[in-house]
């Protein structure tokens, strides 16, 4: 059985999510997927989406993404800011993702969507479900400076 002195120095190295930790894998997922929301988003609002529903969508969804990059960072470094901040951007995001749902629903945006009709369809159920799972890791205790 190897052991993991037999192993290669790059085997033995842990990812960079497993090094971070869930928190640094869910934002990094959130910032991803989000940028890419927001670059269909505003290619969906140009082929007249209503702005009235568009407009607070992508500019939540740059708030997000920016306050996401902030967090992610203060994790990396491990500040001791990096949970409130981590917070910050999962509330922000949430009801970011809540107005979204709830302007398109209200002005009708479904005929509008075209091919992007997978961002409602896809991408917020799954980045509503990691704010959950963010939610969930925030609410447990911690042993270290996060």
């Amino acid at each position: 059985m190897p052991t993991s002195r037999s192993r290669p120095h790059h085997a033995r190295r842990r990812s960079k999510a497993g090094k971070y930790g869930p928190l640094a894998e869910a934002l990094n997922a959130r910032s991803a997927a989000g940028t890419q929301r927001e670059l269909r988003q505003g290619e969906a609002a140009l082929s007249c989406l209503e702005p009235r529903s568009a407009d607070p969508a992508a500019f939540g969804d740059l708030i997000a993404a920016v306050l996401a990059l902030i967090a992610l960072a203060a994790v990396v470094r491990r500040s001791r800011f990096a949970r409130p901040l981590v917070a910050l951007f999962n509330v922000e995001g949430t009801l970011d993702l809540l107005l979204a749902i709830s302007l398109a629903t209200i002005y009708g945006a479904s005929p509008h969507m075209g091919p992007a009709y997978w961002i409602p369809a896809f991408w917020v159920p799954a980045l509503l479900v990691t704010h959950y799972v963010v939610f969930v890791v925030l609410g447990k205790r911690w042993s270290g400076p996060m």
